[in-house]
């Protein structure tokens, strides 16, 4: 058996795969003279040849062939180079990452250059040559052959070439060899986390930490622990290292190649799953949020990650869906009931947890997952419970969406009665009822004073909310999971990456269309210059809460909102209903009565319910709004919720003023039969005297188109 911790890497056998000759395209041959000037020590000198070749906007194809002829060793180095060149060396690997999802998976190929890359048979350039086809072709496909090669314990060489082989393949092997990590066979889990150890990605640490803890073979605690210490592991514990891997790939700041595939082992085979490369991130958080939580079962922490990643995947499958439409690709349209059975997992796992999750989501900036978890603790959350539920936190979220969730779900948990916070949920429902149409605005800034001037900014109006992203790459994460976003408004001076990665992703994806950028610059003359027709307007730094409204409502000026009405209409429509509810439960509504007034001329959906709560809950300063519904171009049922409304109303007040009898008495002409009994049976609640009643006979007469008949004359017995 192998020594995998007897030799280094390069007495295994190649310290790394030598770079090709470079081609003689500009932004290759211009790249590579920037890496021979890192090498030298010229810093200065190679981030401006690094510049020149994004200057030059390679295409995917040529950032990949760049990718491809230069060392993985030197792509290990500009990762970990701090300031431009390791944002530059991102935004290429960005680019080359489109074209290597679409590396072959042609079993037979694999299988012949696996079979050359792992036999001592063949001399050092053979290998070498086969490494470089399954790096090249085959990426992350190459890896379940190679760990077919990890297990055979009748050939310790070829073990030892499987590890160089997968040390050639980087960083793309990190994953399928995590999940390999979960092998029965103890051979493959030593070999894995040797292998682990030489690729140097610091995904793999915390399951490392894990099994030099917790394996049931000594051989596989020796070696995770060598290369845990040899990864420079400090005293972290494995759990908060798997929870830390799934916090970045949730809020979009893992910045390693993503994939359109994610690895399962299945009888001790790995096995690829074709996924959206929107849900990679998300898929990803799963599986380290569940290892987290199998490393220590009474992890609450890993347990809510585990939840807001099914909750942000079932989001995320909404939101893709919606986006694409028609045109949706098949990996997507295969999920199509996915997101339900995604929510009845995380609705499982109670309400305990839920709470967390909600809290967590909050915290870190997830609104799109507290959302769904307010849903789901709508229909788990126990009455005697709720006073202290996260729900009631969630009231005051900066994030409008947030707030309206959590306010609905306090409703229908309670079913309406002793709502926590009533007076706090009327506030947030009426806001709710009034909303018409929804913009989303990203900011997209290092600094988190002027993320705060953004939210603030539209706090306190309707019909926009505010996400904000500390750098590219979360936004990018963001972006690509949930392509909903209207405007994107980015600094031009990013803490990860060149803002060229931001606006090329969205300048690139049709999701995004119509989404409108704007840049953040202290010289906007230059910024024009430099990102030309590619964004549509400059504000001109440090922002402003003033200049960004002005921005966003001139770029968003002609666009048409109209497919953010239905999320507007939803929400109106759940408020107004939620609204009626309480105030037949007897809760003072008072302070809502008046927006909901304002929503008597919108769709039934919305319009109904409002009638009902006034129903309920309206004074005499709501009978003109009423009375104007009762008469306008509404529908019938509409007409006569409004009339049963008003006449409530006349009721409580005791009286009826003579223009609203008089309205009222207007509106029966020409009215079905059903709206005229509604507008009697209105009038009948308002205790009118006598005489009005008299006349109120008169018009009802002539509404139906008869004459009011005479009195008889009583005449005596026999005449």
């Amino acid at each position: 058996m192998a020594n995998v911790f007897g030799k280094t890497l390069l007495g295994l056998v190649v310290a790394s795969i030598a770079a090709g000759s470079l081609a003689a395209q500009d932004p290759e041959s211009t790249f590579a003279e920037g890496v021979k000037s890192l090498r030298l020590g010229n810093r200065e000198e190679a981030l401006a040849k690094f510049q020149q070749v994004l200057a030059a906007d390679p295409s995917h194809e040529q950032a990949f062939e760049i990718w491809r002829k230069t060392d993985q060793d030197m792509w290990r180095w500009l990762m970990l180079e701090q300031g431009d060149i390791q944002k530059v060396a991102q935004e290429l690997q960005s680019r080359a990452r489109v074209r290597r999802k679409d590396m072959s998976r042609d079993q037979a190929a694999i299988d012949s250059l696996v079979e050359i890359a792992c036999s001592s048979d063949k001399d050092f350039g053979e290998r070498r040559g086969a490494i470089s086809h399954l790096t090249a072709d085959h990426g992350e496909f190459a890896v379940p052959a190679l760990v077919k090669k990890l297990a055979n314990a009748d050939d310790s060489k070829g073990q030892d070439l499987a590890i160089v082989a997968l040390y050639g393949l980087g960083t793309s092997a990190t994953l399928p060899l995590l999940e390999a990590m979960g092998s029965d066979n103890p051979l493959v889990r030593r070999n894995v986390a040797a292998t682990l150890s030489h690729i140097g990605d610091a995904r793999a640490l915390p399951a490392l930490l894990a099994a030099a803890s917790n394996d049931q073979s000594e051989e596989v605690r020796y070696v995770a622990a060598k290369a845990s210490k040899s990864m420079n592991a400090r005293g972290g514990s494995a759990v908060d290292g798997f929870l830390a891997e799934a916090e970045k790939c949730l809020s979009g700041r893992d910045a390693s190649v993503g994939s359109d595939v994610v690895w399962n082992l299945k009888d001790g085979a790995l096995e690829a799953v074709d996924i959206p490369s929107a849900l990679f991130p998300l898929r990803v958080a799963q599986k380290f949020a569940l290892a987290g939580w199998r490393t220590d079962p009474a992890s609450s922490a890993a347990m809510s990650a585990y939840a807001r990643g099914l909750l942000a995947e079932a989001a995320a499958i909404d939101a893709a869906t919606a986006a694409a439409g028609e045109g949706a690709p098949e990996s997507l349209k295969n999920l199509a009931n996915a997101s339900a059975d995604l929510r009845i997992k995380a609705l499982a796992l109670g309400p305990t947890v839920l709470r967390t999750a909600l809290n967590d989501s909050r915290a870190k900036g997830l609104p799109q997952v507290a959302v769904e978890t307010a849903h789901l603790l709508a229909s788990v959350e126990g009455r005697a419970d709720l006073a202290g539920s996260a729900l009631v936190q969630g009231l005051k979220d900066d994030d409008k969406r947030v707030a309206y969730a959590c306010a609905l779900a306090l409703v229908q948990a309670s079913g309406g009665v002793d709502v926590p916070a009533v007076d706090e949920v009327v506030r947030v429902l009426g806001n709710a009822a009034t909303e018409e149409s929804l913009r989303t605005i990203l900011v997209v800034d290092g600094s988190e004073v002027a993320r705060k001037t953004a939210m603030e900014a539209f706090s306190q109006g309707r019909g926009t909310v505010v996400e904000a992203a500390a750098g590219g790459t979360q936004a990018v994460g963001s972006l690509i999971t949930f392509p909903v976003v209207d405007a994107v408004v980015i600094n031009q001076d990013l803490p990860d990456v060149v803002p060229e990665h931001v606006i090329g992703l969205i300048r690139k994806d049709t999701r995004l269309a119509n989404t409108k950028i704007v840049v953040v610059a202290t010289d906007v003359e230059a910024a024009a210059t430099r990102f030309g027709d590619r964004i549509n307007g400059v504000i001109k730094g440090p922002l402003t809460g003033a200049a960004l409204t002005e921005k966003v409502n001139e770029v968003l000026a002609d666009v048409d909102l109209g497919a953010k009405r239905a999320w507007a209409e939803n929400v109106a429509a759940s408020a107004t209903t939620a609204l009626a509810s309480l105030s037949r439960n007897g809760a003072d509504i008072g302070s809502a009565t008046k927006r909901l007034a304002g929503q008597l001329n919108r769709a039934d959906a919305v319009a109904i319910p409002a009638a009902h709560a006034l129903a309920t809950s309206g004074t005499s300063a709501d009978l003109d709004a009423l009375i104007s519904a009762l008469s306008g171009s509404g529908s019938i049922d509409l007409k006569k919720a409004a009339a049963s409304a008003v006449g409530a109303v006349l009721h409580r007040a005791g009286k009826a003023p003579a223009d609203v009898v008089a309205k009222l008495t207007a509106a029966m002409a020409g009215a079905d039969s059903s709206l005229r009994m509604a507008i009697v049976g209105a009038l009948g609640r308002a205790g009118l005297a006598s005489g009005e009643q008299l006349k109120l006979m008169d018009a009802i007469s002539a509404a139906m188109g008869t004459p009011a008949a005479a009195p008889e004359e009583v005449k005596p017995d026999g005449q």
